[in-house]
């Protein structure tokens, strides 16, 4: 699967193995501080430990991986979509879409939390099918969050 992937150039869905937590949450880290400014830096460095060492291994996480490099991940429960995040440089170039469709094959119902002041992510759902089905406040960074859904 790499030699092809690496001889084609193309990006290739697999599931997250252990090796993988840290760049994951590199990942995480990075594009969370980007594109969450609305939240302190602070919160999302305080949270490294629990994305490594709680929210990942309760996920089913697949990587979007270029090569040997992973590039992007989402991670499900059940039906949830607790996070999808990719390299903040590759943002934008259809790794995210290519993630959101990997989930859609495997699953017949999408639900996610966005938070109200991330305008683009709440336009990258809608455009991927997502609908707004109620709102709530994030108890831990008192945001005001979108609940957002996806049937097949």
């Amino acid at each position: 699967m790499a030699d092809d992937s690496e001889s084609l150039g193309s990006i290739v869905i697999r599931k997250m193995e252990k090796d993988d937590v840290g760049v994951v949450v590199d990942i995480w880290y990075k594009a969370s501080i980007q594109t969450h400014s609305f939240i302190p830096k602070k919160y999302w460095k305080d949270n490294k430990d629990l994305m490594k060492y709680k929210y990942l291994p309760t996920s089913d996480v697949y990587l979007a991986v270029k090569g040997m490099i992973v590039i992007g991940f989402i991670a499900l429960v059940n039906n949830n979509l607790a996070a999808i995040f990719v390299e903040p440089e590759l943002q934008g170039t259809g790794v995210g879409s290519l993630l959101i469709d990997y989930a859609k094959s495997i699953l017949n119902v999408l639900q996610l939390k966005v938070y109200e002041k991330n305008n683009s992510a709440i336009q990258f759902y809608k455009n991927k099918g997502f609908k707004i089905t109620s709102n709530s406040i994030d108890e831990e960074t008192g945001e005001g969050e979108l609940i957002m859904e996806w049937n097949k």
